[in-house]
């Protein structure tokens, strides 16, 4: 639990790889999780507080170890942040490259040394005591009953120490000549991309190019696809209409070739166009099914209308013989905003070869 109090803690101090680990996770975790909830708004963003808050409280402590001003503590936070949104709120896939932004904005805390020699506990040094009392008990006895060496036999081995020291030194700067002694590696890094900023700003941006012009494409396809097409192309199929009878409130029921019902009335409408398709589930809604008295639903495949404001509602064969139980059987049905009355509907119905075997009494 100590360990846990510790990932909220604000005066603490973090080693580079503490906070290296806690980054980590902290993406890993959002990406993960808004791939999981990506249904859920709620779930993304309290991943997404969670995981920034737990991101910018270790910025905060390695900042605090490498003694830097507080105003780094923006720079990873605040993008996380607002790419985070980004993803939450268009659900784009292309912003997840935007978080490399932001986590090589938080791994140039990595280039800074700690800047006091002092005992890190799981990289982490602060008010919060993370080792059990009893492993605390147990170092403070050993502590205590440990012998000091003499202070002779202290100058002897610093004497030995500091010979053997310059020996290696000599023999390590003979085979690395390019690094000084003592010369931290993150130093290096960041000296050298200093020195060669220029370049890392101009591949910055490239990508940042890059991201923006894929998102831009990306929604001009989309409006492409999305946009409704309510004329009917001269060349798609239109099912054959067969059996044809009209019933009593002035709207006919047919089957086409594959069996499936076709049902037509005359609409207020004098243009071709398509009013719903299930395929691309697109249209107007009121003709997305067929709605009986009972509450009984049967979605539609597709509703057209030809030049004569003919209105033509197709659907699939597998609801053949609901439909035409629905219509001998109940007092009226909705579609399209339409609605009409199935008085007198089974009688005439009942009179037909093809639908009388349909009907079940």
């Amino acid at each position: 639990m100590t360990l846990l109090k510790s990932l909220f803690c604000q005066k603490g101090k973090d080693n580079r790889s503490r906070y290296a680990v806690i980054n980590t996770v902290a993406y890993v975790s959002f990406i993960a999780l808004s791939l999981i909830f990506s249904n859920s708004s709620l779930l993304l963003i309290f991943s997404l507080l969670i995981s920034v808050y737990t991101s910018s409280l270790t910025t905060l402590r390695r900042l605090n170890d490498s003694i830097l001003k507080q105003k780094w503590f923006f720079t990873p936070a605040v993008s996380f942040l607002i790419f985070g949104l980004l993803i939450v709120t268009t659900q784009l896939s292309i912003f997840y490259w935007l978080l490399l932004l932001s986590a090589i904005s938080s791994s140039v805390l990595l280039t800074y040394p700690s800047k006091k020699q002092i005992a890190y506990i799981y990289g982490y040094h602060g008010p919060i005591n993370i080792i059990k009392r009893s492993s605390g008990n147990t170092y403070q006895q050993r502590a205590a009953n440990r012998v000091e060496p003499t202070i002779v036999h202290n100058e002897l081995l610093s004497t030995k120490n500091l010979s053997e020291q310059s020996t290696s030194t000599s023999v390590h700067n003979a085979e690395l000549p390019a690094f000084n002694e003592g010369q931290d590696i993150g130093e290096v890094i960041r000296i050298y991309t200093l020195k060669h900023r220029v370049l890392f700003a101009t591949v910055f941006a490239l990508f940042l190019v890059t991201i923006i012009s894929g998102y831009f494409y990306s929604q001009s396809n989309q409006a492409v696809f999305s946009e409704p097409n309510n004329e009917i192309n001269d060349k798609q199929k239109i099912p054959t209409r067969l059996h044809a009878i009209n019933l009593p409130d002035n709207f006919s029921i047919m089957l086409s070739e594959f069996k499936g019902v076709i049902i037509s009335w005359q609409g207020d409408t004098n243009e071709k166009s398509q009013f719903w398709s299930q395929a691309s589930a697109q249209g107007d809604s009121s003709c997305q099914s067929i709605t009986f008295n009972n509450g009984d639903d049967v979605r539609t495949l597709s509703v057209i209308s030809n030049e004569t404001g003919e209105f033509y509602a197709n659907f699939s064969p597998l609801d053949t013989k609901s439909i035409v139980n629905n219509v001998a059987f109940r007092g009226k049905f909705t579609l399209c905003g339409y609605s009409f009355s199935l008085k007198g509907s089974q009688a005439v119905l009942g009179k037909h070869k093809i639908y009388s075997e349909l009907i079940s009494y």
